[in-house]
């Protein structure tokens, strides 16, 4: 899963409901649980837009991986479209301040910009004259516990 450091405006469609009745958040982390969700809407049967009404569904902002359910005693539409883009989720992911932002990604931040900046090549020229590929570092190890490994 990919992370917003800024806050920015996302967007997901899908074709219908998942199966386990779970929608995931493929951006992260959300700004908060009331307002990261702008937008929630799917065509029906007819081809006519509908709102889901936020009452249907509660948002998990401090899930590793944020996501969407439904809310105690709710049931998803019946009548949602099968198509590729039946299901419109508009939502806010990122962090909402600089303050926000952990310190390891801001570390690591500086540490590339000054390493590009000194380096403007992605390969280097090693002792014989070799051309070779910048290493992974300690540096990129800083943002190791923010990654988000899926195992299928």
């Amino acid at each position: 899963m990919k992370r917003w450091v800024i806050t920015q405006h996302c967007r997901l469609k899908l074709a219908a409901i998942p199966a386990a009745d779970l929608i995931e958040l493929p951006r992260g982390p959300l700004s908060s649980a009331a307002t990261a969700v702008s937008n929630f809407s799917y065509y029906d049967s007819t081809g006519g837009t509908n709102a889901m009404p936020a009452t249907a569904y509660a948002v998990d902002a401090d899930a590793l991986v944020p996501r969407i359910y439904l809310a105690y005693d709710s049931e998803w539409p019946s009548d949602i479209r099968s198509y590729h883009d039946s299901i419109n989720i508009e939502y806010w992911a990122g962090y909402s301040c600089v303050n926000d932002v952990p310190e390891d990604i801001k570390t690591w931040i500086k540490l590339r910009v000054g390493a590009y900046y000194e380096n403007r090549e992605s390969l280097m020229v090693g002792s014989g004259n070799f051309i070779s590929e910048l290493p992974r570092s300690y540096v990129d190890g800083l943002l190791d516990r923010h990654a988000v490994i899926r195992v299928i």
